[in-house]
């Protein structure tokens, strides 16, 4: 069977301009085998020529992201402005509690109230991973507001008490963040 070009009645344009001003396609149903073929074969190729672009995009992104973080971190700016977009350096923290650890790590939290953190919510069998994280981002905020400027540059580690960091493992990561200005 020979592919033939869909009626220019019912074609519809696929490119940028069509698909960002919402053109309706047509429906499927109402649409002849060989009209739907020539159409899934358009928007094959236009996903992969975008993917490859998107592809493209996020290597240059992982190029210049770590030495745009170093350079506002250096002059001490957590953001800017620019063509209509917020650039600003977002800090995300995740905990784990360590194998092995959980009664320990019961103990640990029951025998230090000062951290404000009630064990039977967060240990049981296991610990809620989400649950833990929250409550380390939350322990480093209360450090950090107790430490003021003295709190600016220091890690994630640093700002917990040493002896929780035997029960639970902190991983920190820096990426830059988007939003319209």
């Amino acid at each position: 069977m020979a592919l033939r070009k869909p009626r220019e009645e019912t074609s519809r344009d696929l490119d940028d301009a069509a698909l960002k001003a919402g053109v309706d396609l047509p429906d499927p149903a109402k649409t002849t085998t060989d009209e739907l073929l020539v159409e899934a074969a358009t928007l094959h190729l236009r996903r992969e020529t975008l993917e490859s672009e998107v592809g493209r995009i996020k290597a240059r992104m992982a190029e210049i992201e770590p030495l745009l973080i170093e350079r506002m971190t250096a002059i001490g700016q957590q953001g800017a402005s620019v063509q209509g977009v917020t650039i600003h350096i977002r800090r995300e923290i995740w905990a784990s509690a360590k194998g092995g650890m959980i009664p320990a790590f019961k103990t640990f939290l029951k025998s230090n109230k000062k951290l404000g953190i009630d064990p039977t919510s967060l240990v049981k069998e296991s610990v809620n991973g989400q649950t833990l994280s929250g409550l380390i981002r939350e322990l480093i905020r209360g450090r950090k507001d107790e430490l003021g400027k003295a709190a600016i540059g220091k890690k994630a580690e640093e700002l917990l008490p040493p002896k929780l960091l035997d029960f639970v493992n902190v991983s920190e990561t820096t990426k830059l963040g988007f939003r319209a200005s």
